[in-house]
């Protein structure tokens, strides 16, 4: 394709005559929120589907648009988001109950899926900064995908 054609240039600049600019694409995925909540400290109580946008407590990336996640109770470990461990010694983490269930993959704005674990699941990460667990998938029941509320902050916007 010849530059200027919808491909970056060798330079990785967009072309000139696209109409987009770097920055546009870049801020895509960001809440453009000024006050971010943690779950605990939620005013309401969120019953039903989640009512707020979930994003990253690090990086402030979308994850999860309103509306497609429902609150249920479920008691689960993960491991820690901040310390690292080596493979066979048994990770720190946080014994977690209250999860937003999402039906499909395609609900997410920005998720990633680590290798699997265990044989049949995944964790989820932020996609644009990597952090995580933010939650989990089974990999043999594609309908049901954990992301623990209380590791997401919430954003109207």
């Amino acid at each position: 394709m010849a530059e200027g054609a919808g491909e970056p240039s060798a330079s990785g600049q967009i072309p000139a005559g696209l109409g987009i600019s770097a920055e546009k694409l870049m801020g895509q995925s960001k809440s453009s929120a000024e006050e971010f909540v943690d779950f605990k400290d939620l005013s309401e109580p969120q019953e039903g589907t989640n009512k707020l946008f979930l994003v990253c407590f690090n990086c402030k990336c979308k994850v999860m648009c309103p509306g497609y996640g429902t609150l249920v109770e479920k008691e689960r470990f993960l491991p820690s988001m901040t310390e690292k461990y080596k493979i066979g010694e048994e990770p720190k983490g946080d014994d977690l109950k209250k999860f937003w269930l999402v039906k499909d993959m395609f609900h997410f704005e920005n998720v990633g899926f680590s290798k699997t674990v265990n044989g049949t699941e995944q964790f989820l990460i932020c996609a644009d900064c990597e952090i995580g667990p933010i939650g989990w998938y089974d990999i043999q029941n594609k309908t049901e995908i954990y992301v623990a509320a209380e590791r997401v902050r919430y954003a109207t916007k």
